[in-house]
């Protein structure tokens, strides 16, 4: 939603407002659904054991959910992508402690955005 703010046209003032106040509750959602699940992993999925064998995860999810605060509050790349990688560590995290061994692949937008 960050970068759609960004990519929003200023040819017609009313339409950009209207774009900009739809993106921007779309980006407010996604921000609490993501603080939401992350407190659900932190407080319901991950035992003691695992705060043992990731010394670093109690640390990770802080940091992870001031991330999302701070993207939420600003229109920035940067932080919404600071947030997406820390969120990803916490998601290998979990699947490691399923046995899976994650695998990260690059999106076919990534690879556009940066073009």
């Amino acid at each position: 939603m960050t970068q759609l703010l960004l990519e929003i046209k200023r040819e017609d003032e009313t339409k950009a407002e209207h774009d900009v106040a739809r993106a921007t509750h779309v980006k407010e959602e996604h921000s609490s659904i993501i603080e939401e699940e992350l407190e659900t992993l932190r407080n319901d999925y991950f035992k003691e054991e695992h705060y043992k064998q990731y010394p670093n995860l109690n640390e990770l999810f802080t940091k992870t959910l001031k991330s999302v605060a701070k993207a939420r509050q600003n229109i920035d790349v940067a932080a919404a992508e600071q947030t997406l990688s820390e969120i990803l560590e916490i998601a290998e995290i979990f699947y490691k402690t399923k046995g899976v061994t994650p695998v990260r692949v690059k999106s076919i937008l990534s690879n556009r955005r940066r073009k």
